[in-house]
């Protein structure tokens, strides 16, 4: 299997360190022990760096997607204060290795 060729990337170093962590931190936080997350990274076709967190996590509405794009926002729901409170006081990889 042959490897692609590596491409350097210009990027703002800030956005990135706040984002893809806390993409991860949520995508962990908010699937339950025995789900997946995964991250992948492609470019498109104008050279740009495309990064995706996939999970079985809760999800959310669509419509409430918009809200949570803006600054300081979060979505309220019953199913994230339950995610929350079962992994109370637990790190994130307890509950991945299954020990919730």
């Amino acid at each position: 299997m042959s490897r692609p060729a590596c491409r350097t990337f210009f990027v703002d170093r800030l956005r990135l360190k706040q984002i893809l962590p806390n993409l991860l931190s949520n995508a962990i936080k908010f699937t339950p022990a025995g789900g997946s997350v995964r991250i992948e990274a492609r470019t498109d076709g104008e050279g740009r760096m495309l990064f995706s967190v996939i999970d079985s996590g809760i999800g959310m509405a669509k419509e409430s997607i918009p809200l949570a794009l803006e600054p300081f926002r979060q979505i309220a729901s019953p199913l994230c204060a339950q995610c929350r409170r079962h992994r109370a006081g637990r790190h994130p990889a307890q509950v991945a290795d299954g020990n919730a």
